[in-house]
């Protein structure tokens, strides 16, 4: 434990009884942001969302990060919050988060070691949902994760490191602990987006990672990740092969400047227009010339 952050509000709610907290918070080897010209970036999993805002580097490179991290929780809570603590983090749902005294009452549910689902009546599966307002970014950037333990260390991408099971969040090793994560060189256009109903300190319904690199007007390579929606990080695979190769010019990206992520009813006509936009191109770039 570092931040604390998570895990402390579950003890007081008696969600979780560990017998044991190993504090690592002045193990210094893993707070630290470097970069590498050519390489990439790398963060230990110890550093603070707040030195992660206040980074130069971060700001000029990845700005992506210095929109999500600003976005989670607080400035409290971001002044000793640790990245490592919110790629980490727990899912959360409106059962499972209630306190023990709530739950008296009541059959436990999956994520407790119970044998059925409030949230999906007769589901087989927890359907807590992911939370972390970070993750999606760093998906989007192509980010990888260094795990270590006693025997070693591995190295895995972060869209591989959740299960898609809401009891057991990651395929993190009971004896492993998170090190290092590593976001490539990468250069074109970046965007992070969250949709809740506080501005400020509350999970997000939804939030969305994208990054997107130009080539002669067209998409060569997108990447879109939303969380808050299942119980894992989700890419949008489809959509991205279906905006892949697209000429996607000025009038599409005057939409998306003039969203408003809180407006529902304005994102689904934005995304109406950008849809018949693409599929007027798709049809004239491909249409049987007429006699010359």
């Amino acid at each position: 434990m570092t931040g604390g952050t998570d895990i402390l509000p579950s003890m007081k709610r008696k969600s979780v009884k560990p017998k044991y907290i190993v504090g690592v918070k002045k193990l210094t080897d893993m707070r630290y942001i470097t970069y590498k010209k050519g390489d990439g970036l790398r963060i230990g999993a110890t550093t603070t969302l707040r030195e992660i805002i206040e980074s130069e580097v971060i700001k000029d490179r990845y700005p992506i990060m210095i929109d999500a991290c600003s976005r989670v929780a607080s400035n409290q809570i971001r002044n000793v919050g640790t990245i490592g603590g919110n790629i980490c983090l727990d899912n959360r749902c409106m059962y499972y988060n209630q306190d023990h005294i709530w739950w008296k009452s009541r059959e436990d549910c999956f994520k407790r070691g119970g044998k059925q689902c409030y949230v999906v009546k007769r589901g087989k599966s927890c359907w807590a949902l992911s939370m972390a307002d970070t993750v999606p970014a760093f998906i989007a950037l192509d980010a990888r994760i260094k795990l270590i333990n006693s025997s070693g260390e591995r190295e895995i991408k972060l869209e591989d490191f959740y299960t898609g099971e809401g009891r057991s969040v990651n395929n993190i090793k009971e004896d492993e602990i998170l090190m290092e994560i590593f976001i490539p060189e990468g250069n074109g256009i970046s965007v992070f987006k969250k949709y809740a109903v506080r501005g400020a300190i509350d999970f997000a319904i939804v939030n969305t990672g994208v990054t997107m690199s130009m080539s002669d007007g067209k998409c060569k390579d997108i990447r879109i990740v939303v969380n808050g929606v299942s119980p894992s990080p989700e890419r949008l695979k489809d959509t991205e092969e279906f905006l892949k190769d697209n000429n996607l010019s000025e009038d599409i990206k005057q939409i998306l400047d003039s969203l408003d992520v809180e407006d529902t009813e304005a994102l689904q006509k934005a995304s109406e227009k950008i849809q018949k936009i693409i599929e007027i191109r798709h049809l004239s770039n491909h249409a049987t010339p007429k006699h010359q």
